[in-house]
This record gives structure tokens, C-alpha cells and sequence, in this order.
């Protein structure tokens, strides 16, 4: 009998995953729990047209990447932290901060769900490649170019 998982349930599936399973698995034990339901020929259709949807979408989104690491090779986003006047760093650089610039570098990354992953503090100015992740296997890096907010004041923003 096909039933579409209707939860995630280890050594079976994924929720809205099709499997084919016994008769009277599908009756005693997940239908009966609520964790599956019998597959019909529409259901089945559905579940193929979202996986569909969801994987022109991450080709999408794969692509925005891509395009993000391409132009900031030679054009960092910029990220500024507070430094003393001799250029001692004061703080270092966190994700929040990170994302907040890219979003208002590239707009379109409002829209997106994404994870910025720093691996380590940046506590030193300078350029580093920061990886990112927007989920189900679709990840990337960029540059950023970390500066002093003294020197944005100074050089008149």
C-alpha cells in the first residue's frame, strides 16, 4: 500500500515523502497514529509538483549565491566595527552585523532565508570569505571587507 508520511519518522521517511509499505503496517500502525495517510493519485501528484517547486527554487537561490560571490571578489561588502584612534579593535565582527550589511548592500537578501556561518570571531580589519548557508544543501561564500566606523566618520559619510 502507498501512504504519504504526514510526519517525519525515522527508518521510513520524511513528511510528504511516498513509500510503499504493508497493508498492515499502513492500517494497524501509521494511519492508525496519525503519522501517515493513504497515497491517492492526486496526493501524489501534489507532493511531485511541490519537490518540483522547491528544487527550481533552490537552483534559484543557488544562483544569487553564486552571483554574490562573484561580485564580491573584487567588491567586499563592507562591515564596520568600533576601533580605538591607533587601531586597536574594540569588538568583533557577528553574524547579525554581517547579515545586516549584505541586506543592505543586496536588498534581495531581505526576502531570503539564509544562515551567515563566521567559524571564527573577526576581531582584526580586513578582508574575509564568509561562507553562507540558505538551507536544504544550497551554500556559498563571499567577502567582506571589515573597517574602522572611525574612519567612516572621518571620511564623511
Amino acid at each position: 500500500m502507498k501512504v504519504v508520511l504526514l510526519q517525519d519518522l525515522r527508518g521510513l521517511g520524511r513528511k510528504d515523502d511516498v513509500r510503499n509499505v504493508s497493508d498492515g503496517y499502513a492500517r494497524n500502525f501509521l494511519i492508525s497514529r496519525g503519522i501517515a495517510k493513504p497515497a491517492t493519485g492526486k496526493d501524489i501528484r501534489k507532493i511531485d509538483a511541490a519537490k518540483h517547486d522547491l528544487a527550481e527554487a533552490n537552483v534559484r537561490v543557488g544562483e544569487i549565491l553564486t552571483e554574490l560571490n562573484r561580485e564580491t571578489q573584487t567588491a567586499p561588502i563592507k562591515v564596520f566595527i568600533k576601533t580605538g584612534d591607533k587601531g586597536e579593535v574594540f569588538s568583533s565582527v557577528k553574524e547579525a552585523e554581517v547579515q545586516e550589511a549584505l541586506i543592505a548592500a543586496k536588498p534581495q537578501f531581505g526576502t531570503l532565508k539564509f544562515k551567515i556561518e563566521l567559524g571564527e570571531h573577526i576581531k582584526e580589519l580586513g578582508i574575509y570569505e564568509i561562507s553562507i548557508n540558505a538551507g536544504r544543501g544550497v551554500r556559498n561564500t563571499f567577502k567582506i571587507e571589515v573597517g574602522s566606523k572611525n574612519q567612516r566618520v572621518e571620511g564623511g559619510e
